[in-house]
């Protein structure tokens, strides 16, 4: 269920498990097909785990946060 995926303490066990990033995608230097996909589906649970469970994304989640941002920046209508 949405709710068992959207958990705080899921996303927080996740985190721990991140590689820093090659590059600012995914997959390096050019964003592909995952970042493509990715990028709004953290965009939409940021803005949901906001208004639903007023949560954001902690700052240990350091490199979640430094790709949304790179990913907010190639979609200027999500900025």
């Amino acid at each position: 269920s949405i709710s068992l995926i959207c958990s705080r303490s899921n996303l927080l066990s996740e985190s721990q498990r991140q590689e820093p990033f090659k590059g600012p995608f995914i997959n390096g230097k050019d964003v592909s097909a995952p970042d493509l996909a990715l990028g709004p589906k953290l965009y939409h649970l940021e803005i949901a785990l906001s208004y639903y469970k007023n949560w954001s994304i902690p700052d240990s989640l350091s490199y979640t946060k430094s790709y949304m941002k790179v990913c907010k920046s190639i979609w200027p209508l999500v900025s």
